[in-house]
Order: structure tokens, then C-alpha cells, then sequence
């Protein structure tokens, strides 16, 4: 999708693209939205949804829904499994990772997911988890080349990032949330 989204806005289709991808042949003028840390997403019923962080060696010989191969994210989750000698089961592959998390919740399997995404999925059925180290998910956006931006997509690009950073923000306070009354509870 994210090659769509760059033909599209390079051939000036539309005003504006979203992308978690960038091709190196991209012409677009290209903005980092945001940069986010992967979560780890299970399901609830899992033995690992009891840890409060997972790590590459968690997930040794664990079912695996991963990226498809050619996704910059897919490339650093195998290089970060591969540096700790992590062998997990690639059982599915997917291209998205509302994909991916729609196959946790039918039983098949563990994901590292984009935590705007994961927080779709979150309900009693699925567990989600920090996961380091870091896995990064950019998200980009495009802009046609050798174009001006209209007054309309730069007010929108205003409104999209304000609304990205807060659901950013919300996610960082439910996260520091539950850790201080796990630190609170485990002091007692």
C-alpha cells in the first residue's frame, strides 16, 4: 500500500499521502510524522500477557505473524530477532498490521504491531505489551514534487498532526499509568 501511496503522490493523483514506507525511488517531498516504538501483541489468554515487557528471547519458537518481506519494519524485526539469536516461527504473513492483529485475536499467533494500531484491537481478548529493544514504525508524509501546497492540505496536515500527537500523548499516560500502580502494589 505504502508504494500506492507514493505513485499516487509522486504523479500529483492527490495532495497529500500517508505512508509508512518510502521507497528509495520516491519522489515525493517526504515529512516524518511520527517515529513510535512496536508493541507486542498476544493474545490475553497467552503465557507471555503476564509479563509487563517482552523481549526477542520471549518469543523463541513462538507462532509469529510478520510483515511481509520488502516492509522496512519486517527488515528491523528480523534483524533484532536474528541479533538475539531468536528463532521464531514465521507462521503467516501479512501486509498490514491491522492484519496481523486481526489473526492474534483468532488464536494464530504473536505480532509486533504499530501501538496506534494495536490500540484498535485492545479488549478482553487481546493482551498488548512494550516490546524491547525498540522496533520503530515511521510514518511519513508525502507531497506531490515541484508543487506548492495548497492552503487546505497544510490546515489538514495542521489538524492530522495534532490528532496523531494526542493519541500519541493518551498512549504514553495509559502506559506510565498501570506501571505505577504495578510499582505501587509490588512496594507493598
Amino acid at each position: 500500500m505504502s508504494g500506492t501511496v507514493n505513485h499516487w503522490t509522486g504523479s500529483q493523483f492527490c495532495d497529500l499521502g500517508v505512508a509508512v514506507y518510502i521507497g528509495e525511488a520516491s519522489n515525493c517531498e517526504v515529512e516524518l510524522l511520527s517515529k513510535v516504538s512496536a508493541v507486542c501483541v498476544m493474545p490475553a489468554s497467552h503465557p507471555l500477557a503476564k509479563k509487563a515487557m517482552i523481549r526477542p528471547a520471549d518469543l523463541e519458537g513462538e507462532s509469529f505473524i510478520s510483515l511481509c518481506h520488502g516492509d522496512g519494519t519486517r527488515t528491523q524485526m528480523d534483524e533484532v530477532f536474528q541479533r538475539a539469536g531468536v528463532e521464531r516461527v514465521l507462521a503467516i504473513e501479512a501486509q498490514y498490521t491491522a492484519i496481523c492483529c486481526e489473526i492474534v485475536r483468532c488464536g494464530m499467533g504473536v505480532t509486533l504491531a504499530h501501538p496506534i494500531v494495536a490500540r484498535d484491537f485492545a479488549g478482553p481478548d487481546i493482551a498488548i505489551r512494550p516490546f524491547s529493544p525498540a522496533v520503530m514504525f515511521p510514518t511519513y508524509l508525502l507531497f506531490p514534487p515541484n508543487r506548492p501546497r495548497e492552503r487546505l492540505v497544510a490546515e489538514f496536515v495542521e489538524v492530522l498532526r495534532a490528532h496523531h500527537d494526542g493519541l500519541i500523548a493518551q498512549m504514553k499516560a495509559a502506559d506510565r499509568g498501570p506501571a505505577r500502580k504495578r510499582t505501587k502494589q509490588a512496594a507493598a
